[in-house]
């Protein structure tokens, strides 16, 4: 459906959760045009029983482990109450979760591609030794071996 081209200068502090608070939202910002986002939703009646809308927006503050400022919300909604105008018809909030491969890591904090390549063992992964081991990775250490005590959950992708 097309997304607009830049994110919101406004942090949203009350999220919608009903398909008017979320159109008063859309028109509010200025996100995409209430009435034109409604004739695109009504096009994809025949073929779609939900839509997925993501608004991106600006963080007041950097967060540590971000490297812009922006964030993206994405909320579900039913094709039928956005084209029949249902305005009290409950909204979801869906969750997207990355899983970031070393390479896009190395890309998030600019780190050289050989630096992938070093040995690393942390012993604990308590408070301290966890964050360190999640920011190691994140800037592209590929060969952590993480000693503690307690029992590991391994997933593999």
């Amino acid at each position: 459906m097309g997304a607009p081209s830049r994110p919101l200068k406004t942090w949203i502090y009350d999220r919608p959760l009903t398909v008017g608070q979320l159109l008063n939202l859309i028109e509010t910002y200025e996100v995409w045009n209430t009435d034109s986002l409604i004739n695109k939703v009504r096009e994809c009646r025949d073929k779609y029983e939900y839509i997925f809308l993501q608004i991106g927006f600006c963080r007041p503050i950097n967060i540590i482990g971000k490297t812009n400022k922006v964030d993206y919300i994405c909320f579900k909604a039913s094709v039928d109450a956005i084209v029949e105008r249902k305005f009290d018809d409950k909204i979801q909030l869906v969750q997207i979760i990355d899983l970031p491969t070393p390479q896009f890591a190395r890309g998030l904090s600019n780190t050289s591609e050989d630096v992938g390549s070093k040995d690393i063992a942390i012993i604990g992964c308590g408070a301290i030794g966890s964050k360190l081991a999640y920011h190691l990775f994140r800037t592209g250490f590929e060969k952590l071996t993480l000693i503690d005590s307690d029992q590991m959950l391994h997933i593999t992708t």
